[in-house]
């Protein structure tokens, strides 16, 4: 009898690689698939993306409102 009848449970065996030498976005680490890695680093590269344009298009709207208060006080 192999060691998984008798005890229902399988032979410890080492693990070919360490935890370290796979990047986490194929896996290593975590028991979930490549493909949520993926789909994570989308995600996460998008809202950058997202974040960047709108605290550009907020900092025009400062730089403008400065513009004009400082034209006002110019008096043009």
């Amino acid at each position: 009898m192999s060691k998984l009848e008798r005890t229902g449970e399988l032979p410890s065996q080492p693990m070919p690689y360490s935890i370290e030498q796979v990047p986490f976005w194929r896996g290593g680490g975590f028991n979930f698939s490549p493909l949520i890695g993926i789909i994570i680093i989308l995600i996460l590269i998008i809202s950058v993306f997202i974040l960047g344009i709108y605290f550009s298009t907020e900092y025009n709207k400062v730089l403008q409102e400065q513009r004009k208060s400082y034209e006002q006080m110019m008096g043009k």
